[in-house]
């Protein structure tokens, strides 16, 4: 431990400052799209991860469709307030495909934002930024 607290192993809760990374997981449930149903624990080998064949279909043809959208650069105003950035300073540059979204950098001024974006649109093959 880090001397910040203490946590349980199974635990929902943390103490500020401590990490969940030994909290026991909930109950599986399918990682199918729109499917909620519990998995039953795997005895031997890996744990499933699909209540049936039509989940595990129906999962990699929305990933399939995922892939097959385009990649889009987006320059955006970030938050200023949360790390006491200057308000000139809390651009942001985030990739977006589909409802998947990650910020790759955030505190640049809006020129800066600009041109790591045009160099990410340039990289990735065309778009807009």
């Amino acid at each position: 431990m880090n001397g910040q607290g203490t946590h349980q192993p199974g635990s929902q809760h943390a103490q500020p400052g401590v990490s969940l990374r030994y909290a026991t997981p909930g109950e599986p449930t399918c990682e199918g799209p729109g499917c909620a149903q519990a998995l039953e624990p795997a005895t031997t080998g890996r744990p499933a991860r699909f209540c049936s064949p039509a989940c595990r279909a129906r999962y990699h043809r929305a990933a399939q469709r995922a892939r097959a959208e385009p990649v889009s650069v987006e320059v955006d105003l970030g938050s200023a307030s949360s790390r006491g950035r200057p308000p000139e300073r809390a651009w942001m540059v985030r990739l977006r495909r589909g409802q998947r979204s990650v910020i790759v950098t955030i505190g640049l001024t809006r020129a800066a934002a600009d041109r790591l974006a045009a160099q990410l649109t340039d990289l990735l093959g065309g778009g807009q930024p």
